[in-house]
């Protein structure tokens, strides 16, 4: 596998380690359990490894959902130590622009893409595309309000999936793949549904 898949692969096992048994289990102990699903990861089925089968379904993650689950892990095991910190991850102010553009982003591209309109805005992220410059531009739009806005967690995926798309780290050709994928847009879905209830009642107190 290459570095990017082996990253995908231990980085998923070390989520679900923490998702699953971080109630029970110590910081150490997770790091442990980690390091052994890992090296499970490495058993042969059926002329391939679990970790293959697993970079099946990671690969194709993109920038944004490999950053994130990144953050998740890094900063669990951050609370875990300093369970006094306020860290950015609790500030729902920099959260909802991210659920918001990936859902938005979501119900656009992907019946677009499906073939339902006449308009298919997945071809403007090839780079040899000569519609790929409205993508860009609407990036940089994005990036824009994201630094008026001091939106620092969406600026950050944002960037680094450009960055990423030039530096041609994973195996697509598209930006749109380096930004986002169903599993971001389904999980930003789901935290809007969630916190949605929440907002409106702030909304009315304020009122």
């Amino acid at each position: 596998m290459t570095a990017i898949a082996f990253y995908s692969t231990t980085l998923l096992m070390m989520a679900i380690s923490i998702k699953l048994f971080k109630r029970w289990l110590s910081t150490s102990s997770l790091t442990v359990l980690a390091i052994c699903l890992m090296l499970i990861s490495f058993i042969q089925v059926n002329q391939l490894t679990i970790s293959a089968y697993v970079f099946a379904v990671t690969s194709y993650l993109s920038i944004s959902t490999l950053l994130l689950l990144t953050a998740y892990v890094l900063i669990n095991y951050v609370e875990s130590l300093y369970p006094s910190l306020n860290l950015f991850w609790q500030n729902s102010r920099q959260w909802l622009p991210v659920y918001v553009f990936f859902v938005i982003n979501g119900i656009i591209l992907y019946p677009m893409a499906s073939g339902l309109t006449m308009l298919d805005p997945y071809r403007w992220g090839f780079a040899n595309s000569p519609d790929a410059i409205y993508y860009l531009l609407y990036l940089m739009i994005s990036m824009l309000v994201c630094i008026i806005y001091n939106w620092y967690l969406l600026f950050a995926l944002l960037l680094s999936a450009v960055l990423c798309f030039k530096m041609k780290i994973m195996v697509s050709l598209n930006l749109w793949d380096y930004l986002m994928d169903p599993f971001i847009v389904f999980y930003s879905a789901i935290r809007l549904v969630y916190i949605l209830p929440s907002l409106l009642n702030v909304n009315k107190r304020s009122l």
